[in-house]
């Protein structure tokens, strides 16, 4: 498939995104270690909320645009495997079952989002 060079550095960096997500999974504290920072959870947390803050940004420009439908069908997808997932991670004891309800409400909004995609054609 042919990309604009704009489109290319936005799927190089997407790549980049993944890679450092299953990193972080595989293994959490890798990232923190290469950036030199301690883990006193409160650093963290605030990596977390710039992640979060960049997210519900991304959120925002693709809410305001019918021409990112497709978008919003992805994030359909990706958001109802937020909760397999969780059971995974729990299984695996990588996460404490006080997370699972965050990824329920993950799941809940992808429903919704589901919903509203079906009902408006």
């Amino acid at each position: 498939m042919k990309r604009s060079p704009a489109a290319q550095s936005l799927f190089i960096w997407a790549w980049g995104i993944a890679f450092a997500s299953i990193s972080c999974l595989l293994n959490p504290y890798a990232m923190l270690e290469v950036m030199n920072v301690a883990d006193n959870g409160v650093t963290l947390a605030r990596m977390i909320a710039v992640m979060l803050g960049a997210l519900a940004i991304y959120y925002f420009v693709m809410a305001s645009s019918e021409a990112l439908r497709p978008m919003w069908l992805a994030t359909v997808y990706i958001r109802l495997g937020v909760f397999p997932l969780s059971i995974v991670m729990l299984l695996a004891d990588w996460i404490d079952v006080m997370a699972v309800p965050i990824f329920t409400v993950d799941t809940i909004g992808g429903l919704w989002t589901a919903l509203a995609l079906r009902r408006s054609g």
